[in-house]
């Protein structure tokens, strides 16, 4: 019974309708093994502090000695990526018309950089899946795109369930797939002039269909 004074002193002695049992109070600094010993018709739940300092020790330095030369390796492919091509900028730019500054002021992602016209503008735009939800946003206020870094075709891939047929105006459908993870949903890939952009992203958040991402090259 050594092990159960050391337990008491170290942790919790509970009784239940199902046994004895003995609860650690494990500090995080220690490996716990629980062991389970049955006298005459209760149970007994062991808790044993195993002290693993040591080990645990010994443990970190050999993963250290594996990750360290890889995460070295990486830092050096991706300083020399940057020395030949450069950092790949977070933001891009985009030619807007019939938009007022006072309305693009409220939408703090966006920055104007010059007005070319007395609704048009140049403006900075966060690029990746930010993109998506500032066209989106754009598209509401009626914001028409000229241009997205100097393109005037887009991509946008939608989610939508395997009935739903790509009908509506501004876009055509270039091919699906069925979602593996969820069979009833297909992912629907939707090219469209950039011209066109807010008028597909309006029908399709007025026919309830999930805009995955909006790619801006």
């Amino acid at each position: 019974m050594r092990g159960v004074s050391v337990l008491l002193r170290a942790g919790a002695y509970c009784r239940g309708s199902t046994g004895q049992f003995l609860i650690d109070l494990d500090d995080g600094n220690d490996r716990i093994n629980i062991e389970k010993h049955r006298r005459s018709s209760h149970s007994v739940l062991f808790v044993k502090r195993v002290n693993m300092s040591r080990a645990n020790w010994s443990e970190d330095c050999s993963l250290l000695l594996i990750i360290l030369p890889r995460l070295f390796y990486c830092w050096q492919i991706e300083k020399a990526t940057h020395l030949t091509y450069g950092r790949e900028p977070d933001k891009t730019y985009a030619w807007i018309d019939d938009a007022d500054q006072s309305s693009l002021a409220h939408i703090v992602t966006v920055r104007v950089v010059k007005q070319v016209g007395p609704r048009t503008f140049i403006v900075e735009v966060p690029r990746y899946q930010e993109f998506s939800k500032i066209a989106a946003i754009l598209a509401q206020q009626q914001i028409h795109f000229v241009e997205i870094a100097g393109n005037t075709h887009i991509i946008l891939s939608v989610l939508a369930p395997q009935s739903w047929n790509h009908d509506l105006s501004g876009g055509r459908q270039l091919f699906w797939r069925t979602i593996l993870t969820h069979p009833e949903m297909k992912r629907v890939i939707i090219g469209a002039d950039v011209t066109s952009l807010p008028v597909v992203l309006n029908n399709l958040r007025a026919s309830e269909i999930n805009i995955e991402h909006v790619y801006d090259y």
